[in-house]
């Protein structure tokens, strides 16, 4: 038997991906770390989820053959 929790329950999540854009440099796509602009925002929207209930889980980041998560390197705040 599985037992799920609504939304209600449990509160609202989210998860933040996104892959570099079209034309970015090879380099660029091979090494997805987070620009000052991509760590800005993450915790701007974390402090705004804070407002609003909702808890930031991760900050993914595609990069061509690997990935960056901000949960995974420690950089999201513990209190979501």
């Amino acid at each position: 038997m599985e037992t799920r929790m609504s939304g209600a329950e449990r509160g609202a999540e989210e998860t933040m991906m996104r892959n570099h854009q079209t034309g970015a440099s090879a380099s660029t796509l091979r090494d997805p770390q987070p620009s000052r602009e991509d760590r800005a925002l993450t915790t701007r929207l974390g402090e705004a989820g804070r407002l609003l209930g909702i808890q930031v889980l991760d900050h993914i980041i595609v990069g061509r053959d690997t990935y960056m998560s901000f949960a995974d390197e420690g950089l999201l705040d513990a209190r979501g």
